[in-house]
């Protein structure tokens, strides 16, 4: 029982420490989240085809993807580009660093789909909870796999960005369409309408399970 708090003592010493170390940094997601998202819901009000449930869809498909990782890269960059990297890697802490932050990153979230809306839309946003859940798990995973694999932040910030982009891109393209269409997140706003919705949400998942276990064996050798 005593090891036990000891081991979520130091849990919260490493977890307060890294919030620190992250200065005025850990407030991006935070603002992007309650400042970006409604401002981006507020000007889409003036279009005449105005719906609330998919403004804030709209938003937080953009928002999400790459916001949810920011606080992760902030304690992986440590580990991987940090000076004291060496002394660091001897903890094991960048894989647990990531998921907690995860977590945390899930639940400020959750608060931006605390708005009045008809009662026709409730299930909306409960399912967009579910998706925006689904979609931090597997861009945290993918995250964390991507800054072991390469060991550079910056790569993998990239790969990230550009995944986001494609994935709320309407191709018009075939052939772009053939290739990207069916891994682009929006897949999952997409399934709650769709009889084939549950086997979208497995794939997404699978992937998701796929990249953590990845990024933590990742981890584990570096």
């Amino acid at each position: 029982m005593a090891e036990v708090c000891v081991v979520n003592v130091n849990m919260f010493e490493r977890f307060w420490l890294q919030v620190k170390g992250m200065r005025t940094l850990f407030f991006v997601p935070l603002a992007g989240y309650y400042c970006l998202v409604p401002l981006g819901v507020w000007a889409m009000s003036n279009k005449p085809e105005f719906v609330l449930v998919d403004a804030i869809s709209e938003m937080c498909y953009l928002v999400v993807p790459f916001l949810s990782t920011w606080w992760g890269y902030l304690v992986m960059r440590e580990y991987i580009e940090g000076d004291g990297r060496e002394v660091l890697l001897l903890g094991k802490g960048m894989a647990s660093g990531a998921f907690l932050f995860w977590q945390l990153n899930s639940i400020c979230f959750i608060p931006l789909l605390w708005v009045k809306v008809d009662e026709r839309f409730e299930n909306d946003l409960v399912s967009l909870a579910a998706q925006l859940i689904l979609i931090s798990f597997v861009m945290n995973g993918l995250a964390l796999f991507l800054s072991s694999f390469t060991k550079s932040i910056t790569m993998s910030m990239l790969v990230i960005i550009l995944y986001s982009a494609l994935s709320n891109y309407t191709f018009h393209n075939a052939q772009f369409t053939k290739v990207f269409s069916p891994v682009q997140l929006t897949l999952l706003r997409d399934a709650f309408y769709d009889e084939s919705g549950r086997s979208i949400y497995m794939k997404f998942i699978l992937a998701g399970t796929v990249f953590w276990v990845l990024g933590v064996a990742r981890c584990r050798k570096m």
